[in-house]
């Protein structure tokens, strides 16, 4: 830990999750991103919040919108320290990621599908 005192500060995302339908998705609410992102701001100085990640279900456009939202909500926060343009929210994958930057404005996805194809299942035990 006496390293990392003299690095810079981990950037770090937070992950909401407004929907549960699919019960196997975790992260905070929306109220908890809010709180959990002042108290990395004023109470980790080994960290530094950068945005927001969602994992909803694909092509959520609701979801989407929400997290874009929850972003404006909490830019003024943040004012001063994280700029509209780099405050990160990160949604989309290989199957939705357009709809995730029009209907969200999301400036991170996540692609994993498209660079190495579907994931085998079948080799997991």
């Amino acid at each position: 830990m006496e390293e990392r005192k003299s690095a810079p500060p981990l950037d770090v995302l937070i992950q909401v999750l407004l929907n549960n339908s699919e019960g196997t998705k975790h992260g905070v609410s929306r109220e908890e991103a809010k709180a959990l992102a002042t108290h990395i701001q004023t109470d980790c100085p080994m960290l530094r919040f950068r945005g927001l990640m969602s994992m909803g279900e694909i092509g959520d456009v609701d979801e989407f919108r929400a997290m874009h939202t929850l972003k404006q909500e909490m830019l003024p926060s943040f004012e001063g320290v994280l700029s509209e343009e780099d405050f990160v929210l990160s949604m989309g994958t290989s199957q939705d990621y357009e709809l995730a930057i029009k209907e969200g404005g999301a400036n991170q996805v996540r692609l994993g599908t498209t660079i190495f194809g579907a994931r085998d299942y079948s080799k997991k035990k």
